[in-house]
């Protein structure tokens, strides 16, 4: 929590003479949450005393001047690390590559969820997006509002093997056959399916 109280000073010096205002109030904010919150000075009548005691504020006119608590934003920005690997048949993914804060730090005890997007499965490039941070503190309360958050995305990355998967595609043959006037045949192959790394 942070907080504006009081006045700067209400000790005023006049040709050599120190006169004190009383008679006011201040709004005092004292706040969490970023934003601008104002320190109102109020009174019904000021009054104005030199270093007697004396009420002398008929000789003065008193101007308040408010003044104002602000509370910044806090920066930081979330950065999709994105990743590069070899084809393999499966997906390189935003999730799965995660997520850095690349500058600026969380309030202590609060914490982040960070939605991330994209994926590649064939040679090429796609991006690793971030759509959404979330910040909560320690009781679970929505703080997202008060950070100024940046997103940066990523890039996924697929690139063709270095050492190529080796297929071979076998013919279906017909032996042990013998001559009986009967056509005889070999059609086809023995399998087009072939598996991988699971996939």
């Amino acid at each position: 929590e942070k907080s504006a109280t009081g006045v700067e000073t209400n000790k005023f010096t006049f040709d050599g003479v120190e006169y004190t205002v009383s008679g006011f109030t201040t709004s005092d904010p004292a706040q969490t949450n970023a934003g601008t919150y104002p320190n109102n000075i109020t009174a019904d009548a000021y009054v104005v005393t030199d270093p007697a005691g004396n009420d002398v504020s008929a000789q003065f006119a008193v101007t308040p001047q408010n003044g104002t608590l602000e509370i910044a934003k806090r920066g930081i920005t979330v950065t999709a690390t994105g990743g590069s690997k070899q084809y393999d048949g499966s997906a390189i993914t935003a999730q799965e590559t995660g997520y850095t804060i690349s500058s600026g730090t969380l309030a202590d005890g609060q914490s982040e969820t960070v939605a991330l997007s994209g994926e590649r499965t064939l040679v090429g490039t796609a991006t690793a997006k971030v759509d959404s941070v979330t910040v909560k503190d320690a009781a679970g309360a929505d703080v997202t509002a008060n950070y100024d958050i940046a997103k940066v995305d990523g890039t996924l990355t697929v690139t063709n093997r270095k050492a190529k998967y080796e297929i071979t595609l076998v013919a279906n043959s017909s032996t042990g056959n013998t001559y009986d006037g009967a056509e005889k045949s070999a059609t086809g192959v023995e399998t087009n399916k072939f598996t991988f790394d699971g996939v």
